[in-house]
C-alpha cells in the first residue's frame, strides 16, 4: 500500500514541500528551509493566529499561502454561509432603510422577511455564478497554457481561495451595528473585496496581479448580466407559484365555507 505524502507549500517562492518542520522533542523544533529560495518556508507556524489574521488584512500572500495551503481549512463551506448571510442581511438593510413605507401598517406582515429571503436568493446565486465563471475561465486558461497550470491547483483550493478573498464582507457588521449603512460603505467593502480576492486568485493561480484583475473582472461582469436574468427568472417563478398556491388557498376555503 502506496503511502500518502502530505503536500505543503513555501509561504514565499510557493515551492511545494514535503515537511514544514522537524520535531526533535515536545518542546522543541526546527523549521524547514525552502529548497528554492533558501528561507524558512513557513514563519507562520510560530506565530500567533492573531498575526495572520492582520497580515491576511494587510494582503500579504504569504499569509494568504500559509492558510490555503499548510492549515487544515476546512471550515470554508461554514464562512461561505456566514458571509453571505451577512451580505443579504446588508443589502436587505439597506434597501429597507431607502423604502419609506416598507414597513407600514398597510403593508403585508411579512412583506419584510419575503424580502429578505429573496435578497438571500439572490446572494447565493450572484456569489455561484460568480466562481461558476471564474473556474471556467481559469480551467480555459489552463486549456490553452498548460505549461503554466501549478501542481497544487484544485477547484477545491479555488474555492478556497475565493471564500478567503471574501472575508471583507464582515465589514458590513459594524456598519448594521451602528444602524448606517451608506453607499460609501457598500463602495470602500467592494473595493477591499475586489483587492482580496485579486490577492487570492494569484496566490492559488501563481499569476500576477495583472492576470488576476482580468480573470476576476471579467467573473463579476458577466455575473451582474447572467444573474439579474438567473434571479428574474427565478424571483418570478418563485412568486406565481406563491400567487398560485394563495389563490387555491383561497378557493378551498371558500369552497369549505360554501
Amino acid at each position: 500500500m502506496s503511502k500518502i505524502v502530505m503536500c505543503y507549500v513555501c509561504v514565499n517562492c510557493g515551492n511545494e514541500m514535503t515537511d514544514l518542520y522537524k520535531q526533535y522533542s515536545p518542546s522543541v523544533l526546527k523549521l524547514t528551509n525552502c529548497t528554492s529560495c533558501r528561507r524558512v518556508a513557513d514563519k507562520y507556524i510560530e506565530y500567533d493566529p492573531v498575526i495572520v489574521v492582520i497580515d491576511l488584512l494587510l494582503l500579504n500572500q504569504e499569509a494568504y499561502r500559509h492558510i490555503l495551503y499548510n492549515t487544515g481549512f476546512q471550515n470554508h463551506w461554514k464562512l461561505a454561509v456566514v458571509l453571505l448571510l451577512v451580505e443579504a442581511y446588508a443589502e436587505w438593510t439597506s434597501v429597507q432603510g431607502r423604502s419609506s413605507d416598507a414597513l407600514s401598517p398597510s403593508s403585508h406582515w411579512f412583506q419584510g422577511e419575503e424580502q429578505f429571503y429573496f435578497t438571500c436568493i439572490y446572494s447565493v446565486l450572484g456569489c455561484g455564478m460568480f466562481f461558476s465563471l471564474v473556474a471556467a475561465v481559469t480551467s480555459a486558461r489552463w486549456w490553452l497554457l498548460p505549461a503554466h497550470k501549478p501542481p497544487t491547483y484544485s477547484f477545491l483550493v479555488l474555492w478556497k481561495g475565493i471564500v478567503l478573498g471574501s472575508f471583507c464582507r464582515f465589514l458590513f457588521i459594524p456598519s448594521l451595528i451602528w444602524g448606517q449603512v451608506g453607499s460609501w460603505h457598500h463602495v470602500f467593502i467592494t473595493g477591499y473585496t475586489l483587492l482580496a480576492q485579486l490577492r487570492a486568485y494569484s496566490v492559488v493561480c501563481n499569476v500576477s496581479l495583472m492576470a488576476s484583475a482580468v480573470v476576476i473582472t471579467l467573473g463579476i461582469a458577466l455575473k451582474s448580466l447572467e444573474t439579474h436574468q438567473v434571479t428574474s427568472w427565478v424571483l418570478g417563478t418563485a412568486q406565481s407559484c406563491l400567487c398560485h398556491g394563495s389563490s387555491s388557498a383561497g378557493n378551498h376555503s371558500g369552497s369549505c365555507l360554501a
